[in-house]
């Protein structure tokens, strides 16, 4: 079984890619900003490292400069919303590839199966990647039930409400 580094500030999204990446057959450990994610390279072996580009403490283009600097060079693939217009920045601090968010889970499988010995290779994919194929195999391929959606929506809700009480705040500042 490979392992991977997830390193990825949001909580929702941290169990999102976690539940995901797991049913690949894969261990995951998870990093929530880019410091611990380069301890966590420098401690334990990883196969690839899925780094967030956005995160506190330490970004992922930081972080994924410095694991670089000490020397590793499993893939590092960047998570982020904005690839079209940071290619070259991903390109130049070391990120072999990049996934846009939403996750792709084909494209995460894609990669995760490069990082695998023929033998290794997981069976199961998604048919496509449109919301109702996504929807299908979070249910059904990943065996999501509803205790796991019910604690997702749970996650999700209270980050929201979080970030909303961020946004309501900075407008009464200003």
């Amino acid at each position: 079984m490979i392992r991977i580094l997830l390193a990825e500030d949001n909580p929702v999204n941290q169990m999102i890619t976690r539940k995901i990446v797991e049913k690949l057959g894969t261990q995951v450990d998870v990093a929530s900003n880019g410091r611990e994610a380069v301890e966590m390279v420098q401690k334990s072996e990883y196969a690839v490292v899925l780094m967030d580009v956005n995160m506190p403490v330490m970004n992922g283009i930081d972080a994924t400069a410095e694991i670089r600097r000490l020397g590793f060079d499993m893939p590092v693939v960047a998570l982020t919303a904005d690839s079209e217009t940071m290619t070259a920045e991903l390109e130049t601090c070391g990120m072999t590839d990049f996934i846009s968010k939403p996750v792709n889970i084909s494209k995460i499988e894609a990669i995760i199966n490069r990082c695998r010995k023929p033998e290794e290779k997981a069976q199961d994919t998604p048919e496509s990647d449109t919301v109702e194929a996504c929807i299908n195999y979070v249910f059904t391929q990943l065996g999501l039930e509803e205790e796991i959606v019910t604690e997702l929506l749970g996650e999700f809700i209270e980050d929201s409400g979080r970030h909303l009480n961020y946004l309501l705040d900075s407008v009464k500042e200003k």
